[in-house]
């Protein structure tokens, strides 16, 4: 099913990179779980469905990343996502509420999904890759979105190989598992706000909405 989301997301997805709206919405969704009184403002941004990760990170250092392969309206995906990667990536310590000046959001919009012909059919850069396992007794499966490698500087084999080892395999990638590996390439939309940049963006969005009224 993955092969045939890109036709139907590929021109809406377009349309939402660098919106700093997303990003804010995140935000506002975390500030808002610590503290009522920052009310969630109403987003710009269509809700339509779209399979979506969350990046969590503090002062460069990941805090929480988390999201999902099944189209999700936005607007509730995002809100849900935004928490779960915060809170519920089970790596991380849950985040408070004093960590939230050092941070700074990703929101990555996946799109163009195909089936790779072979385990190395893909880039580093360009491609994420969701990789998957049957060995015969037991599936393994994990995912690594393209900023991950590029900012590791891992080539495809270390790629797919710590992909693995991500979904719990343990064993050697030797020719053998190279030939029964499945992949599935992707790319990604992404957006990004630091806790400043989110400050600004609050203030903006509020005095638009002021001066509407």
């Amino acid at each position: 099913m993955l092969i045939f989301l890109s036709l139907y997301f590929l021109n809406d997805i377009f349309a939402f990179s660098g919106s700093q709206d997303l990003c804010g919405y995140c935000f506002d969704t975390l500030v808002n779980s610590f503290d009522k009184r920052n009310s969630i403002l109403s987003p710009s941004f269509k809700n339509e469905q779209h399979p979506i990760f969350v990046t969590w990170k503090k002062k460069g250092q990941l805090r929480g990343c988390i999201g999902t392969f099944s189209p999700l309206p936005l607007h509730s995906g995002l809100q849900e996502y935004a928490l779960i990667s915060a809170k519920r990536d089970d790596r991380f310590r849950p985040i408070s509420v004093s960590e939230v000046p050092d941070l700074d959001v990703t929101v990555s919009i996946m799109h163009s999904f195909e089936q790779a012909s072979r385990w190395d059919d893909w880039k580093v850069g360009v491609h994420g890759i969701r990789v998957s396992l049957n060995d015969g007794t037991s599936i393994y499966s994990a995912t690594y979105l393209p900023e991950v490698m590029s900012e590791l500087g891992w080539n495809q084999e270390q790629a797919i190989e710590s992909c693995l080892q991500k979904g719990g395999y343990r064993g050697k990638l030797n020719d053998r598992i190279k030939a029964q590996v499945q992949v599935t390439r992707y790319q990604t939309s992404i957006s990004k706000m630091d806790y400043q940049e989110y400050i600004q963006w609050r203030k903006a969005k509020l005095t638009s909405i002021r001066g509407d009224l």
